[in-house]
């Protein structure tokens, strides 16, 4: 099977890093998240045109919290998809099969040592 972390898949939503602000810290992240689909069947969370700060131990999420609410509750209902692969660049995140989407209003990038929330996106 051709790698399709690799390839740019159909999109079948997007979203966009509006800039986050809580009590440990306020980043700007830049560029564009959206969900995919391969034609394998696979889907995949996907990061264009992106940046946002670096720091440890970042992972990201789908969240049931919205990209605009409380920033303390990223955490409260999500999925983890992997540690964050880079601070610039596009990439690309499985999505297991199974997960029902709609179940999930944000995608987040989340520090886990400080518990904050570095990016968040609605799905959209």
């Amino acid at each position: 099977m051709p790698n399709e972390a690799a390839a740019h898949p159909p999109r079948s939503g997007s979203g966009s890093w509006p800039a986050v602000r809580s009590k440990a810290t306020s980043t700007r992240p830049r560029g564009a998240p959206g969900s995919c689909a391969s034609r394998y069947g696979s889907r995949y969370l996907r990061f264009e045109r992106f940046e946002t700060s670096n720091g440890p131990d970042l992972h990201v999420y789908l969240s049931a919290a919205p990209a605009g609410g409380d920033g303390d509750a990223f955490d409260d209902s999500y999925v983890e998809l992997g540690e964050l692969k880079g601070n610039i660049g596009p990439q690309n995140y499985a999505i297991p099969t199974d997960l029902r989407l709609g179940d999930y209003r944000s995608a987040v990038v989340w520090c886990k040592r400080f518990s904050v929330a570095f990016a968040a996106a609605p799905l959209d």
